[in-house]
């Protein structure tokens, strides 16, 4: 008897031990001090409408943690994984909103084939000798694209991406040395790519932790786009 009593008790113990490491777990992902601002409202489930994204800049820019802060079920108080250089390129796609979004990300100088709805230009704004290159990289491959484009390749690949927004995001704005957006916009000389793309700046904020508010504005932005993309159609 005394031994049903033990096991009993055994059980009881390792049950509320699970339920206690359960909350702990709820709660740490629900905490009101690292709330995950609006993202937990999102819906994220796919639909029919496809979207293709290019994610591109400079490396060391910030464009693999940017892609990974999109994903579902991510914790304030998670860790990041530490970034490491992309080889080739990788695709990664969400549902939000009953849209499937896949996004390219690796070397701008291997990414002119993909056919996109929108390119994410990704620049670290808080290192200021790198904005420079930033700036000649964005448009030697604007230009590398507008000539392939003009070849009419017979493969199918090369696809013209005139009148695709260009979207300047001006990454690590949490870095305190870092410079605006407006900065980051002037710095890179847009006024050549507003003659065949609409152009959009927009800042983001990227701790270490699975933090989300400060990739909300890009998020607003990117839904914008594809609300404007519907009503241009009806």
């Amino acid at each position: 008897m005394s031994g049903e009593k033990y096991i009993i008790i055994t059980k009881g113990i390792g049950a509320a031990v699970v339920a206690y490491v359960v909350y702990k777990l709820v709660k740490r992902c629900l905490s009101k001090e690292d709330d995950d601002e609006y993202f937990k409202y999102i819906k994220w489930k796919g639909g029919e409408k496809e979207r293709h994204i290019l994610v591109l800049g400079l490396p060391n820019a910030g464009k693999s943690r940017l892609i990974h802060c999109f994903q579902p079920n991510l914790c304030p108080n998670d860790l990041l994984p530490q970034p490491s250089p992309t080889l080739g390129f990788c695709v990664k796609t969400v549902g939000i909103a009953g849209v499937n979004y896949h996004f390219y990300e690796g070397s701008y100088s291997s990414m002119w084939h993909i056919s996109a709805d929108i390119i994410l230009w990704v620049v670290d704004s808080s290192d200021h000798a790198a904005i420079s290159q930033s700036t000649e990289a964005l448009h030697q491959w604007i230009v590398k694209v507008d000539f392939v484009s003009r070849l009419k390749s017979e493969d199918g690949l090369a696809k013209s991406l005139y009148g695709v927004p260009v979207v300047i995001v001006a990454a690590k704005q949490d870095i305190s040395d870092s410079i605006s957006p407006d900065d980051v916009l002037r710095e890179l000389n847009v006024e050549k790519l507003r003659l065949k793309h609409r152009v959009y700046i927009v800042g983001t904020r990227i701790p270490d932790k699975g933090h989300r508010q400060g990739l909300w504005r890009l998020y607003e932005l990117i839904t914008y786009m594809e609300k404007e993309r519907f009503f241009e159609k009806n």
